[in-house]
């Protein structure tokens, strides 16, 4: 089994999840609007493209420029990446954005083949696609990833609580290998925000369950050495 990196020296997040995220993961990052996936999934990627692996992120959020600029924002240029095709950028944003009567999503990420070539798969968010597809076409995609992460890829989903009911959320939690649930809490006058792993079929090490953190601008995600929860 490989180890999929994500260290950068400014923060400890990959110590705190174990070392690493095991090949062959199939994980769900879910929370309310704002709790965070996005940028936590942001970090990952960054991380990722910094250690030897390359990755496809398709959004239903934001633009390529819009992308682009977040990432600078958090000072993780991925600029050169995009360049090199270590980073493949897929926004459906716009497609949604255009309200067009299109229920096909799931079934032509399926059969779009230059999605899963690199080593890490990142749907961010998968509730939005669901959403406006067919449910019924669920099983058949998380069947599908499976078979990817099988082919010793990481895989990670993001789902939002508002667009998602909880019998899907259900399904897509007794799937996946790593399961996180995204919040944000009032803390000393402060928002905070928190990563807790429910769930971690597969972990390289000792992970710590509960990761507080704050989002800095120029800095990007800032891991707290201890919190109140």
């Amino acid at each position: 089994m490989k180890l999929f990196r994500f260290q950068l020296s400014r923060d400890d997040l990959e110590k705190r999840m174990g070392g690493g995220i095991p090949s062959g993961t199939l994980g769900i990052i879910y929370s309310y609007h704002g709790g965070g996936k996005s940028v936590f999934c942001q970090r990952l990627t960054y991380g990722f493209l910094q250690n030897m692996k390359t990755v496809t992120y398709i959004s239903t959020q934001m633009t390529t420029k819009d992308f682009i600029n977040q990432m600078f924002s958090l000072d993780y240029p991925v600029s050169k990446y995009l360049i090199n095709g270590d980073l493949l950028y897929i926004p459906i944003y716009p497609l949604i954005s255009e309200k067009k009567e299109v229920n096909n999503y799931l079934e032509v990420a399926m059969n779009t083949k230059a999605l899963y070539e690199k080593d890490v798969i990142i749907f961010d968010t998968i509730s939005t696609l669901i959403k406006y597809d067919n449910k019924t076409k669920l099983e058949d995609f998380l069947s599908f990833l499976k078979k990817i992460c099988a082919l010793e890829k990481v895989v990670l989903l993001t789902a939002s609580l508002e667009e998602i009911d909880d019998d899907t959320l259900d399904k897509l939690k007794s799937l996946a290998t790593l399961v996180i649930e995204m919040e944000q809490k009032m803390v000393g006058g402060e928002m905070k925000n928190f990563a807790k792993i429910i769930k971690y079929n597969m972990p390289s090490d000792r992970y710590q369950k509960i990761i507080p953190f704050r989002v800095e601008p120029k800095i990007g995600i800032v891991v707290e050495i201890s919190a109140v929860v």
